[in-house]
């Protein structure tokens, strides 16, 4: 299985002519920088004409955003979930690590 496109990745701006939002990665998987954004293009957000707010690009440009958000700040969360799990805090971290384990567990990330 290819690993995913690396982080980080950036929101563009809403294109009307396109209808949505592009979500790209600005690195290759050697590290050099894209020449352009359109090589890095990942996901493309878009509103589908059953939404409420089918004529209001904020709700894309919010998706769009949210998923950016979480991929660069995946490796982040899976180090600090790590350092909860490991940590011995009597009955709250038992519970903690215990919660935390099935999210840590190689193949799971």
């Amino acid at each position: 299985m290819s690993e995913h496109t690396p982080t980080p990745w950036e929101v563009q701006d809403y294109s009307e002519s396109d209808d949505g939002v592009g979500i790209i990665g600005l690195r290759t998987n050697d590290g050099a920088p894209y020449s352009s954004p359109t090589n890095g293009l990942v996901a493309w957000a878009t509103l589908h004409p059953t939404e409420m707010d089918e004529n209001d690009p904020t709700r894309a440009q919010a998706n769009a955003a949210f998923i950016v958000k979480a991929v660069n700040n995946h490796e982040r969360m899976v180090e600090a979930l790590k350092r909860i799990a490991a940590h011995d805090g009597g009955y709250a971290g038992d519970i903690a690590r215990d919660a935390l384990t099935d999210l840590i567990r190689p193949g799971t990330t």
